[in-house]
């Protein structure tokens, strides 16, 4: 993704973060899994010749 700030630069966003607060690893980890897979199959992001 391309952002343009007027009057100051473009730039290219190359990493989303995910944060998931937790104690329980694998809740945590299990959690992290289902929320990612969701995201890169959006069509958007599994077209990985973008």
């Amino acid at each position: 993704m391309r952002v343009e700030v007027p009057g100051t630069y473009v730039a290219d966003i190359v990493a989303r973060l995910f944060v998931i607060p937790g104690r329980d690893l694998n809740a945590v980890r299990a959690t992290a899994r289902r929320d990612i897979a969701a995201y890169l199959n959006v069509p958007v992001y599994a077209d990985s010749t973008g």
